[in-house]
């Protein structure tokens, strides 16, 4: 997992020592990382869940597991009701929402939680790049990318007051304030 930014990276932490069992808990880590946005922090938790390559059904139970931990350690960062908190959660959650004859989905908990919104849903269909063939046979592709951001970033108080802080700094840098 890595994130890149033309943003100071002011903290970063990996969840990967946490195990289930014998084996890590997370396939791919989740990546909890602070950039600072003016002088604002924004969380990122980053996620890569299990992968559907064994099939769907057979993978479901370890991406459950992996977004109620992530759901959880959003709530330990942020408390009960993270939503007004500055956060997202993004990544490639290998899932998608429908249920179908592999059952349902394991990734439902934390894209329809009242804390986030899914900010991918707001893109027209031809900017969502990532997709997977769930079965090459049927020719069944849908698409998987999730970018959750805490309620509060689309109400825009924490993002408004960031452009504008990010605007007065370079006017000051530009001599004309």
């Amino acid at each position: 997992m890595a994130v890149l930014s033309g943003h100071p990276i002011v903290h970063a932490r990996s969840y990967g020592f946490l195990r289930h069992g014998n084996s890590p808990l997370f396939s791919r880590d989740c990546l909890e990382v602070d950039v600072l946005i003016g002088s604002k922090p924004l969380t990122l938790f980053v996620q890569h869940y299990k992968s559907m390559m064994a099939g769907r059904k057979k993978t479901r139970p370890r991406r459950a597991i992996q977004v109620r931990k992530t759901k959880q350690i959003v709530r330990d960062r942020f408390g009960k009701n993270p939503g007004s908190k500055p956060w997202v959660v993004l990544g490639d959650f290998n899932d998608y929402l429908e249920t179908d004859s592999e059952g349902t989905s394991a990734i439902r908990p934390i894209v329809n939680w009242d804390q986030v919104e899914n900010i991918v849903k707001r893109l027209p269909k031809p900017e969502l790049t990532h997709s997977a063939c769930v079965s090459q046979q049927a020719g069944l592709c849908r698409s998987l990318p999730c970018l959750l951001a805490f309620v509060g970033l689309l109400r825009g108080v924490w993002f408004g007051a960031c452009a504008l802080e990010s605007h007065c700094e370079r006017e000051r840098a530009q001599g004309r304030r």
